[in-house]
């Protein structure tokens, strides 16, 4: 039998004067604006370059929810695709993933069957493995072309840093001053160290001061970071990516430390979770954004029977449903709400909240 081709493994390769705080950044330059990045509901969308990526000739993509999430790749053959990223899927859900090395691509689709979770894992990655199944003769024949392709130009993944800096995904406000040049953008993806920022600003300084506003009433942090890469437009346009910066941050105000932190821990609860959104309009829109956009993963819907078959309900499911109540007819709700309780699905029922006070009452419910 011919021997397939695979791409491997390899270890990883072992740096003017910093702007200060700014104090007078005034809190309404912080204010929750509307989504600069809305989340992307259908094929895979630009994404965010971690500042510390080496090697950016593999992206790779996976669908969680209706969204589609960053992954690192840690070994691709004929047969499964091992990833690492801020939050796994469930063992037994099938999965889109999409491949891409340098400028071709693959979209391949599997079954979890394997989930290593930060604590069992070496380097505190999350991890999980997926087996393809029953793919097409022209799937198949896509992936052993883009295999061979990388074994030809030499290209093999490094993998993820220690997730001591565990990146997650979000689209988060950021106020950004930059040699007296203040702007709003929007993160990403965060972690104690870096984040990515989205905006089609030109940064010129190689290091700015930057505010963020937190999902906590009247709280907000303030940092010093270092411009670690930039996505250009024309590197945008032709890998797919999205155009900022990544940004290494150096240092946070004394007193914002800790609420930072408390920040992440919460971003990092939410995106071990997936939520459904029922319901109808733009109002539930909305309120998928604003949950995905805080870094839960979520699905929206207003049919049962497609929500059961997608979701797989059957295999562990959501972790909890929200039901726009005044978007849907009393017969649909009352059948949603049937097939929740049939199903063990936790519901947390809104009646016109807006987005951020249903994203706060799902964080309770949650206990995030």
């Amino acid at each position: 039998n011919e021997r397939m081709p695979t791409i491997p493994a390899r270890p990883a390769n072992a740096r003017a004067s910093s702007p200060s705080f700014d104090p007078a950044m005034p809190a309404a330059r912080l204010a929750m604006p509307p989504l600069a990045v809305r989340a992307r509901m259908s094929s895979p969308p630009p994404i965010a370059i971690d500042p510390g990526d080496s090697d950016q000739n593999v992206r790779v993509r996976f669908q969680r929810g209706d969204s589609w999430m960053p992954a690192r790749l840690r070994n691709l053959t004929t047969k499964e695709i091992r990833l690492a990223a801020s939050a796994a899927p469930a063992l037994g859900h099938h999965l889109k993933v999409s491949v891409n090395v340098g400028e071709y691509g693959v979209m391949l689709h599997g079954t979890v069957v394997e989930v290593v979770n930060t604590e069992r894992s070496v380097d505190g990655s999350t991890t999980f493995r997926l087996e393809f199944q029953e793919l097409s003769a022209r799937e198949r024949d896509q992936l052993v072309s883009l295999l061979r392709m990388a074994q030809r130009q030499g290209i093999s993944l490094t993998p993820p840093p220690p997730r001591k800096n565990r990146r997650f995904a979000i689209s988060w406000p950021v106020a950004v001053v930059s040699e007296g040049h203040r702007f709003n953008a929007a993160a990403l993806d965060i972690s104690e160290r870096g984040l990515f920022l989205a905006t089609n600003n030109f940064i010129q300084a190689s290091r700015l001061v930057f505010g963020i506003p937190l999902d906590r009433p009247q709280e907000q942090v303030q940092g010093r970071a270092r411009v670690a890469r930039q996505v250009t437009s024309e590197m945008a346009e032709r890998l797919g990516l999205q155009t900022g910066y990544g940004l290494q941050i150096e240092g946070l105000k004394s007193d914002d430390e800790g609420r930072f932190t408390q920040f992440l821990l919460r971003v990092r609860k939410r995106s071990e979770k997936h939520i459904i959104v029922v319901g109808e309009g733009e109002r539930s829109q909305h309120l998928a954004e604003c949950f995905h956009a805080a870094g839960y993963a979520v699905s929206r819907t207003n049919n049962v029977e497609k929500m059961l078959l997608r979701n797989h309900i059957d295999l562990g499911g959501p972790n909890m449903a929200v039901l726009d109540q005044g978007s849907l007819s009393a017969q649909l709700r009352d059948d949603f709400i049937a097939s929740f309780a049939e199903h063990q699905i936790p519901v947390l029922r809104l009646d016109g909240q807006s987005p951020h006070i249903a994203r706060n009452a799902l964080d309770q419910a949650l206990y995030v």
